[in-house]
């Protein structure tokens, strides 16, 4: 298959990740990471998601993917499932975290989304609930992996990176400038945020299209 290829790649760079990801973050059980982008449209949604199907089909390990941006959730659509009641409800209402949670059938993978107002979303983040909640969690899943809105649009992913593990910044090649990845970094280290490493996401290669046909 002409995919098989690219195919072959992507699973090569996304088990390199999460072996490095082991290295940068020493944990006795599961770890809490967030992918986050300086601005939308890096590709950080789709990044994060072929990572977590990789760690869990190919990997076999047990993986939760929270889409924490409710400014352009995409989650529920990629993985075709509703869910009706958001994350405050497991602490407003005592509802028990499976009624948030979706397993993907057939794998390890297990995804959900936030689904909480904007004025709700930082008060949520900064409480001791919710880092308690990802502490509880990982005694179930060996990774949690956090989608984050874009750093430079809105302060919830910068709140979010003090209660995780880690944090990787994905760069749009080419568009990002350095010095708005140098700001989102220092603000990153200042609220608490453990910046593991960057991804650089949509690379472009200037090769005419004759001579890319004969590689």
């Amino acid at each position: 298959p002409t995919d098989a290829p690219f195919e072959l790649h992507l699973e090569h760079t996304m088990t390199a990740l999460y072996n490095s990801i082991q290295g940068l973050v020493p944990a006795s059980r599961g770890r809490t990471i967030e992918f986050i982008a300086p601005h939308a449209g890096s590709g950080t949604s789709t990044l994060i998601r072929e990572f977590a199907k990789v760690v869990a089909v190919k990997l076999k390990k047990s993986v939760l993917l929270l889409d924490a941006d409710t400014h352009a959730p995409t989650l529920a659509k990629e993985f075709n499932f509703e869910q009706q009641e958001g994350w405050d409800s497991v602490f407003d209402r005592r509802e028990r975290i499976e009624s948030v949670l979706h397993p993907v059938e057939g794998s390890r993978l297990t995804v959900s989304q936030l689904l909480v107002s904007e004025s709700t979303q930082p008060l949520l983040f900064e409480s001791s609930q919710f880092k308690g909640m990802l502490n509880r969690l990982k005694e179930t899943f060996d990774l949690i992996l956090i989608d984050a809105p874009p750093a430079t649009q809105y302060a919830e992913g910068l709140v979010l990176s003090s209660k995780v593990d880690g944090v990787v910044m994905v760069l749009a090649a080419e568009e990002t400038r350095w010095q708005v990845v140098e700001d989102v970094q220092r603000r990153l280290n200042m609220i608490g945020g453990n910046v593991v490493g960057a991804l650089l996401n949509k690379q472009r290669f200037h090769i005419p299209k004759t001579i890319y046909k004969r590689i």
